[in-house]
């Protein structure tokens, strides 16, 4: 899945850029940088283990401290659908969240962060005329697309097992065969203002979702360790944007 939504967006890129040459217009399209601070949000963490006879489950839930979000994004007017090309703007966005911390987790040691990779699809609406100046200025913008685990999963996955004596005595007698992260689904929703100089601000809604396998083999059997996390939360952006 990676992969494919890797192969994805990299073609999507060149085929943006393509439409971008072909836009008869004083610019391509427009790069905007951009840097977030996380307002308000909750972090889950699933535990999961699984073998032939059982199934064991049970999900952690807590706030999440305050953090940064990045992001760089690639956006091209839509001026060959409409008169009005900063009506409508598609693009791709890479995202960053280097450290996400979530409070009061009983079972998660203190220097436990979470952090993942974005890679998006974004469309972007400016739903008022270019008649109204001011109004035109106002966008609404959603995102899509897929996370990749950036997380030390290792730390939270110990202090997990060194509170449950039953999972301590079964690991005693296995060997890990194989540990991986893996991504899932991203998805947003902003609305924000575009000044006359540039400058970007808008108020987002975001939700990601990340997690890790682990797989074990024993003269008992073999089984999985899954932890799987979602992070949602409001974060309020700034950034520029660069007509290139």
């Amino acid at each position: 899945m990676k992969k494919i939504v890797i192969a994805l967006f990299a073609a999507s890129l060149l085929i943006c850029i393509g439409k971008g040459h072909a836009l008869a217009s004083d610019h391509f399209g427009e790069l905007n940088l951009k840097g977030g601070l996380i307002l308000n949000g909750k972090g889950d963490v699933t535990f999961e283990m699984r073998n032939r006879t059982k199934d064991s489950k049970f999900t952690m839930s807590s706030d999440l401290d305050h953090g940064f979000s990045f992001a760089l994004e690639y956006l091209i007017p839509c001026s060959h659908f409409f008169q009005d090309e900063n009506l409508f703007k598609f693009g791709l966005g890479l995202g960053y969240l280097p450290s996400l911390k979530i409070k009061e987790f009983k079972d998660a040691p203190n220097d436990f962060r979470l952090s993942c990779l974005p890679i998006y699809f974004t469309l972007q609406v400016n739903p008022f005329p270019s008649q109204h100046e001011l109004l035109h200025r106002i966008f609404i913008k959603g995102n899509i697309g897929y996370s990749l685990n950036l997380s030390n999963d290792q730390i939270l996955s110990d202090g997990i097992i060194n509170k449950n004596k039953g999972i301590i005595k079964l690991l005693n007698i296995a060997q890990i065969s194989k540990r991986s992260n893996v991504g899932g689904i991203y998805y947003g929703l902003s609305a924000g203002y575009e000044f006359p100089v540039g400058i970007i601000i808008d108020l987002a809604y975001c939700v990601y979702n990340f997690g890790s396998e682990c797989k074990y083999s024993s003269n008992i059997g073999d089984f999985d360790m899954n932890l799987g996390y979602t992070s949602q939360f409001v974060a309020l952006t700034a950034g520029y944007k660069f007509k290139i």
